[in-house]
């Protein structure tokens, strides 16, 4: 018996309801995670990172805003040091953003992401693979500032200089190379420099 246009309203609003507080949830998720992570929390944001994409999943939310999630919880599974999970979410990332349409509404969110599996590639002490990620987004305008606290959006390569020792990461500037040398890159760049001389 086919149910009355009433009870399929009813069901219908509850559905929406239910899907708009999966939505919010998995927004709540994503803040919640971004705020442990600032606080040093690392593994409280990555357990809230993956509930934000398993909500947004269920909330057939945007695949931007999905990838988004991905992205962080790459970037937390680096500044953990857990690189292979690292690189998997940020692969995944990548993924979806290359996917997207238009590509030009998401270039530089795909740059970002493409950076941050170089600086996943870096800490392996694996610069020809930071190297040809990096490279396999010059052809489409995918091309960011190695640092990632950098406020330019994507670049042309000719506008970037690489690290004169290891010839790694890119950078817009001198402002920003010494701001990465600082927080990240000192760590890497003489491994990087002998592992470029080997290759």
């Amino acid at each position: 018996m086919p149910q009355k246009p009433s009870v399929v309203r009813d069901n219908s609003i509850a559905f929406n309801a239910q899907a708009f507080q999966v939505g919010q949830n998995a927004i709540m998720y994503h803040n919640q995670a971004y705020a442990a992570s600032n606080a040093g929390k690392v593994q409280e944001a990555i357990k809230l990172f993956q509930k934000a994409i398993e909500a947004k999943e269920a909330a057939n939310m945007s695949k931007s805003s999905i990838a988004v999630s991905w992205n962080s919880l790459g970037e937390t599974y680096l500044e953990d040091g857990q690189l292979d999970a690292a690189l998997e979410a940020l692969t995944t990332a990548l993924n979806i953003r290359a996917a997207l349409t238009p590509k030009k509404d998401h270039l530089f969110d795909t740059s970002v992401t493409r950076e941050n599996i170089a600086h996943v590639y870096e800490a392996k002490n694996e610069p020809a693979n930071a190297k040809k990620v990096r490279n396999e987004g010059v052809p489409v305008g995918e091309v960011c500032c190695s640092y990632n606290r950098c406020d330019k959006q994507t670049m042309q390569l000719t506008q970037l200089k690489t690290c004169a020792r290891c010839k790694s990461p890119w950078y817009c500037g001198q402002a920003c190379q010494l701001a990465d040398w600082k927080s990240r890159h000192k760590g890497h760049c003489k491994k990087l420099a002998a592992a470029s001389a080997e290759v």
